[in-house]
């Protein structure tokens, strides 16, 4: 019979101390993008932009040096994608009677008030995790996650479509059925040829490094047999940051729970971000956060408020293969 009654949860004498998360699953991509590639924004509006340089310029070419008519009419080089801000709320409720069992008792091995804190914080790690592969459409409150940066063509994404501009779209692989390194490495080929350009010394950001590879269990189980001679495993770095897989290429591959089932994703992280106003592990908090007390119920709310978005400024150095069965 279940337990159903937080109070009993924690006021058990001579247990233990620790309380394991039996709903955990790994969640490599939150980690890499929003813990640690966070960046706050300031207010002013409803939505957030950033520019891309999508088109030559066409002001220039090979002159004979003496005869030529040099171009001096103005040409666009730059568009900018605009995403909405996405708003999440977070809540953790206790009741008089969690307070007056658990707050100072002998017999609480945790204050029950920690403990619903952190159960919020991680129900709201697995929803945000959830979330990051998902889509954010009009209709949908979400975030626009990997099911919009990988969107099919000819959808725009952060208002720009790639039927208008070619290069604003990433490497997929919507045949190969069979996860193999021949797979992998034509996706890795094809990033290679877009992601090295030596730039001048201006603010253009046109290097990028491929450093990450997600997938499900299912999709690097099946790799991994194939190839068992060759598995390399990741650096003692990434390992000790909580997540353990293989490398191929020198490319951490880390298993994602929250990855679609058939999808392998190789990333440049550096081309990913995640625009904070208020929360998300942002460390600015929303002025609207509170604790209150119901006025007529013995019932207490402490609620949090999450301002932000994830957006890609540009696709192209990203990859995914779609259809990985077998």
């Amino acid at each position: 019979m279940p337990v159903n009654n937080d109070i009993l949860a924690v006021t058990q004498t001579e247990l233990m101390k620790d309380i394991p998360d039996a709903l955990a699953r790994s969640n490599a991509l939150l980690n890499k993008l929003v813990k640690k590639r966070s960046k706050p924004f300031n207010g002013g509006n409803l939505t957030f932009q950033f520019p891309v340089n999508i088109l030559d310029n066409a002001a220039q070419g090979w002159i004979d040096g003496s005869t030529d008519v040099i171009s001096n009419n103005p040409n666009q080089e730059l568009v900018y994608g605009q995403l909405t801000y996405k708003k999440f709320v977070s809540s953790a409720v206790l009741t008089l009677n969690d307070i007056a069992a658990t707050d100072n008792s002998p017999n609480a091995i945790a204050d029950l008030a920690v403990v619903k804190k952190n159960v919020s914080q991680s129900t709201m790690v697995r929803t945000i995790s959830s979330a990051l592969y998902g889509s954010g459409t009009t209709s949908n409150m979400a975030i626009n996650g990997f099911g919009d940066i990988f969107g099919a063509s000819g959808t725009a994404y952060a208002g720009i479509n790639n039927t208008d501009y070619a290069t604003w779209y990433p490497q997929v692989d919507s045949t190969n059925t069979v996860v193999s390194y021949d797979v992998i490495s034509g996706l890795l080929a094809s990033l290679y040829e877009v992601v090295n350009q030596q730039p001048a010394d201006n603010e253009l950001v046109s290097s990028y490094d491929i450093d990450l590879m997600l997938s499900k269990a299912n999709i690097q189980s099946r790799y991994k047999t194939q190839l068992q001679v060759q598995q390399r495993f990741m650096s003692e770095e990434m390992v000790k940051s909580g997540f353990k897989g293989i490398e191929v290429d020198g490319i951490p591959w880390v298993i994602d729970y929250y990855s679609p089932s058939n999808y392998l994703y190789i990333l440049s992280s550096a081309s990913m971000h995640f625009g904070c106003r208020f929360g998300f592990w942002s460390g600015k908090k929303s002025p609207l956060d509170s604790v209150q007390t119901i006025p007529n119920q013995p019932i207490s709310v402490a609620t949090t408020y999450h301002v932000g978005n994830l957006y890609c400024e540009n696709r192209r150095v990203n990859a995914v293969a779609t259809a990985l069965t077998s």
